[in-house]
């Protein structure tokens, strides 16, 4: 209720803006996890500034529009429709290689801020030194350190790690960000194995059940894992 009279003119409309906060001891996902309607308009009491008539207003509850609550964000991660073509390589002939795109698309909820991630290479343990120097790119711009080589430890049993750890990419809310994996073909005599194969992947377990992403809601502070975080990408 308006703590003054509001008045519209003859002829004329009038239209309010409601703001409210969100209690953190709110239920995320109410109404059946649906979106639903927070704001009615149940009723206007009014009068005629000429006449002194009543102007109330008697209709049914006016629904506003409908919002969804939400304890965090949502990070989904899956493989670029642009992602390489499987090809074959010469030893120690190609730098800044592009292995492979991921995207990374926040909901609408909020925007999301991942400190690590993890690139996984599926590929025999013997070959972990065909490729070296990777690095991640969001469009030109490199992100991160440049990791030297692919973890030797095959931490599950398939996959070796580059872990790029200390990030701060920024997934801006109801927006999507291609994350591009680049690396060099290691020469023979550095390490590199004919006839290996590599296949890239972001997991939802890259060992001892860890995800191969560490994300946080920009707004909410909350960690994005588990039922928030989905992965489309290996």
């Amino acid at each position: 209720t308006p703590a003054v009279a509001i008045r519209v003119n003859a002829g004329q409309q009038a239209a309010f803006d409601v703001y409210a906060d969100i209690k953190s001891s709110g239920s995320a996902g109410d109404a059946g996890g649906t979106a639903f309607s927070t704001v009615r308009a149940t009723s206007v009491t009014a009068t005629g500034v000429s006449t002194s008539q009543s102007a109330n207003a008697s209709s049914p509850d006016v629904a506003l529009q409908n919002v969804y609550i939400a304890s965090a964000g949502n990070l989904t991660v899956a493989i670029d429709a642009d992602t390489s073509a499987a090809q074959q390589l010469v030893m120690g002939d190609v730098n800044d290689l592009t292995l492979a795109k991921f995207k990374l698309t926040a909901d609408a909820s909020e925007d999301i801020n991942l400190s690590e991630i993890t690139v996984s290479d599926n590929t025999s343990s013997a070959a972990t030194g065909t490729l070296r120097n990777i690095k991640l790119f969001v469009g030109d711009v490199q992100v991160g350190q440049t990791v030297s080589a692919f973890s030797n430890t095959i931490t599950t049993t398939t996959y070796a790690n580059a872990v790029f750890s200390g990030l701060s990419l920024n997934i801006p809310r109801n927006t999507s960000k291609v994350l591009v994996v680049k690396a060099n073909v290691s020469p023979y005599a550095e390490g590199a194995v004919t006839a290996s194969t590599h296949t890239f992947a972001l997991l939802v377990d890259k060992g001892s059940a860890v995800e191969s992403i560490t994300a946080k809601g920009v707004s909410s502070g909350s960690s994005i894992t588990g039922a928030s975080l989905d992965y489309f990408a290996s």
